[in-house]
């Protein structure tokens, strides 16, 4: 699908690929377009986190991997700590290793080293340490977006391909 980028257009093309059936979903040809379906799908699915036993452990994959790109490049390191995408940053090098995306796996793990202390899962307790230590947190951290907006990530670790790959090899978990 080739988006027209003017915003009343885009909202109505990517609308199009809300509430599709899995069916349909895998009849889109175009890669984004079919992994923002299938973004959409698995996240209705899980209630957008809320329910992650819903889900294979592939769509999980999928998800955490999806979670965390949508979090990284709307914000940054310290965004993604604060907010819910944090609840699981223990969780996506793995994720990301699945994809074979090794280098985000080692990002994201030097990233969680900075902290003195395994960071709690529950957002609130989250909060209150980075809010304790924040300037000092937000230099370390800067290191870390820098590097993933890097170009040679992007370059050497394209996610929408090694997501959709993962998705294809997996075809038969994605319900």
């Amino acid at each position: 699908m080739m988006y027209n980028l003017k915003k009343e257009n885009l909202i109505d093309q990517l609308k199009k690929l809300r509430n599709l059936e899995m069916e349909e979903i895998w009849e889109i040809d175009d890669k984004l377009d079919f992994l923002i379906a299938l973004q959409n799908y698995i996240g209705d699915k899980c209630h957008y986190g809320e329910k992650l036993y819903e889900l294979t452990k592939e769509e999980r994959v999928v998800f955490l991997c999806q979670l965390f790109q949508m979090e990284i490049y709307h914000g940054s390191f310290t965004c993604a700590y604060y907010n819910y995408a944090g609840n699981f940053m223990y969780e996506y090098p793995k994720a990301f290793r699945a994809l074979k995306a090794e280098s985000y796996a080692v990002l994201i793990e030097k990233a969680n080293q900075t902290f003195d202390e395994k960071l709690p899962t529950d957002m609130n307790k989250r909060r209150e340490i980075l809010e304790t230590s924040y300037n000092e947190r937000f230099e370390m951290l800067l290191q870390y977006d820098y590097a993933v907006h890097h170009p040679m990530i992007e370059e050497t670790y394209n996610i929408i391909e090694l997501c959709y790959a993962y998705i294809m090899e997996n075809k038969h978990c994605f319900n």
